[in-house]
C-alpha cells in the first residue's frame, strides 16, 4: 500500500505536467487554426469584393471606355477563378463556372447572363455569413437592372 502511495506521489507531478502540456498544445493548435481561418476569410472577402466589383462594372454603362473596362473585368474574373477554387465553397465556384461558361458561349441573352450573375452574388452572400439571406435571384436582378440604368 505504501508502495502505491509513493508511486502515485512520484507520478502526480508528472501527470500534471503532461496534462498541462496537452492543454497548451491544444490551445496553441486552436489558436493557429483560428488565425489561419481569419487570414483565409480576409483573403476570400478581398477576392469576392474585387470579383463582384469587376462583374458589376460590366452591368454599368461606361460610354466610350466600356469595352476596355469590360475586357479588364473579364480578365480579372478569369484570374480570380483559381483563388475562388481554393478559397470558396463548391456552391460559389459552381455558380462562377455557370457564369463563365455562359459567357464563353457568346450568347446575346443578357437576361440569362444576369440571372447567372445574381446566382453567383447570392452564393457569395451565403458564404460570407449571410446563409439566411432573404434576397433571391429576382431581387438581385432588380438591383442589377436598376443600377445599370443610372
Amino acid at each position: 500500500m505504501e508502495m502505491i502511495g509513493s508511486i502515485l506521489s512520484v507520478l502526480s507531478p508528472f501527470l500534471v505536467a503532461v496534462i498541462a502540456f496537452l492543454g497548451w498544445l491544444l490551445r496553441n493548435t486552436i489558436e493557429q487554426k483560428r488565425e489561419l481561418e481569419r487570414k483565409l476569410s480576409d483573403k476570400k472577402y478581398q477576392t469576392y469584393e474585387k470579383l463582384l466589383g469587376s462583374l458589376l462594372s460590366i452591368t454599368h454603362k461606361f460610354g466610350k471606355s466600356q469595352d476596355k473596362k469590360i475586357i479588364e473585368a473579364v480578365k480579372f474574373m478569369y484570374e480570380s477563378q483559381k483563388e475562388i477554387l481554393i478559397l470558396a465553397p463548391d456552391s460559389v465556384y459552381l455558380a462562377l463556372l455557370d457564369f463563365i461558361r455562359y459567357d464563353k458561349k457568346e450568347n446575346d441573352n443578357e437576361n440569362k447572363q444576369l440571372e447567372n450573375l445574381s446566382k453567383l452574388i447570392i452564393e457569395i452572400r451565403k458564404d460570407m455569413l449571410y446563409s439566411k439571406t432573404q434576397l433571391n435571384s429576382s431581387s438581385i436582378l432588380r438591383m442589377l437592372v436598376t443600377d445599370s440604368e443610372h
